[in-house]
Parts: C-alpha cells; structure tokens; sequence
C-alpha cells in the first residue's frame, strides 16, 4: 500500500472487520483445543485408568495362581 494514497471509512471498516473475524477464529480453534484437552484428562482418568487397573489385578491373580474359593475357607475355620 503506497503511503501517499487516501484511504476512505468503507476500507478502513472492511480492514478491521477483517482482522477482528481473524482473530477470532483463533480464539475459537484455542477453545476447542482446550476442551479436547480436558476431555481427555477426564477420559484417561476416569476410563483408561480403572480399566488397567482391573487388568494388572487380574493378571497378578492368575500369575500367582492365587484363587478364592470361599467355601473352602469355611469348611477349614469349621474344622479347627
């Protein structure tokens, strides 16, 4: 844009609401962004996380071979 040039009202509004409408998408797009983010936070802590828990409780069961059998707990305490 030369310097020696006159620019009227109707293209310094244009401009501006220009700029504005950019600067704003930014905004929106942070927003998302952040949202993303905590929903994720959330899914991992109150989804992935209980779901490895079950399964490392699981598989620490089987690998000791450790198994509940309640009646036989009984029968045993009825004995002594």
């Amino acid at each position: 844009m030369d310097q020696n040039t006159i620019i009227d009202n109707g293209e310094v509004i244009e401009m501006t609401e220009d700029v504005v409408t950019s600067s704003n998408n930014g905004a929106k797009i942070a927003g998302y962004v952040g949202l993303g983010v905590l929903g994720g936070m959330m899914a991992y802590r109150y989804i992935v996380q209980p779901i490895i828990a079950k399964i490392k409780a699981k598989k620490s069961m089987t690998a000791a071979n450790v198994i509940d059998f309640p009646d036989e707990k009984k029968r045993s305490e009825e004995a002594n």
